[in-house]
């Protein structure tokens, strides 16, 4: 143990107990230990800081002195072990860097902002873009982002991540569109002009493969490679889409002219997750922006949120 903290604990001890001896008892020590500490401390100090006052033990001007200084440097050094204890977030103005797909960026990035600046009011969001050409381990082994925020990914082992939620998908057409007139069927489906959305620059995928297998085929007449890029597309052409539901839950439809329709099949549900480098696994300031992250998530409206898990699910 260090010369610090027995100071401390001699201060207190010694003035408090009155003795040596009972002041060894409280510090679970021996009298001779405790009076070797003590000699140790005379010597750092060049004072005696107890002298006997009768059957007591009494401190010295420069004990007293000392006592608070030395209590103040031991409170400041147990905050080193609780560093989010007196996190003042509306003194502060951090800067997070997040890479994001644009379905998240699209449909929470500004609800993000709003949340965090509720708590401080200082917080600037910078995100950047992935792509799939990305390696968004080395981005956030290198600092380039502090979060990663999309679909899973082949993380690099050292990589933290947690679950943020599941979503379905629905259909997404102008609200005049002629899919609208009757019920919509697999073969009602598939007649209709098509967008797909394919980072990967892909003709087709499971849902055609799916469709295959029933003997059909749907027509897709356009590959773009974000969702939020067609929007105004589906605003003054007859074609569909597919868009996941957290999407869907956050466009104003009528003052857009779109309109949501169940699609005729199951699709496998899109999830979400963050990511981070181990190292700020404690940090405080990185702890609060990872779960507000996942409070937004957790109160999509129409989501499938994840049950209540610790920090970093795969810990």
């Amino acid at each position: 143990m260090t010369t610090g903290w027995y100071c401390s604990k001699t201060f207190g001890s010694g003035s408090e107990e009155g003795s040596v001896a009972a002041a060894a008892r409280r510090m679970n020590l021996s009298p001779p230990a405790m009076s070797r500490t003590l000699s140790r401390i005379r010597v750092a100090f060049d004072d005696p800081i107890f002298v006997q006052a009768g059957r007591r033990m009494t401190p010295t001007p420069r004990a007293l002195e000392l006592q608070q200084q030395v209590h103040a440097v031991v409170a400041q050094a147990t905050g080193l072990f609780r560093n989010d204890a007196h996190l003042d977030l509306s003194r502060i103005s951090p800067v997070f860097t997040i890479q994001a797909d644009d379905l998240f960026l699209g449909a929470l990035g500004a609800a993000l902002l709003e949340r965090l600046r509720n708590e401080c009011p200082g917080v600037t969001l910078r995100f950047i873009s992935h792509d799939r050409h990305d390696d968004v381990s080395l981005s956030l082994r290198e600092r380039h982002a502090d979060l990663f925020i999309g679909a899973p990914l082949p993380f690099k082992p050292e990589i933290r991540t947690q679950s943020l939620f599941t979503t379905g998908f629905r259909g997404f057409a102008r609200k005049a569109h002629p899919i609208f007139q009757q019920p919509v069927t697999l073969e009602r489906f598939v007649q209709f002009d098509q967008i797909s959305i394919s980072r990967q620059e892909r003709y087709s995928g499971a849902i055609d493969e799916m469709l295959a297998a029933r003997g059909l085929t749907r027509r897709i007449v356009l590959i773009v490679p974000t969702f939020f890029t067609m929007i105004e597309t589906l605003r003054g052409y007859d074609l569909i889409m597919l868009m996941p539901d957290i999407v869907i839950e956050t466009l104003p439809h009528r003052e857009i002219g779109l309109r949501a329709f169940e699609l005729p099949f199951h699709t496998p549900p899109l999830t979400g997750l963050q990511a981070w480098h181990p190292r700020n696994d404690k940090d405080a300031l990185h702890r609060w922006l990872r779960r507000t992250v996942r409070e937004l998530c957790l109160k999509m409206k129409n989501g499938h949120p994840v049950s209540d898990a610790p920090d970093a699910l795969n810990e």
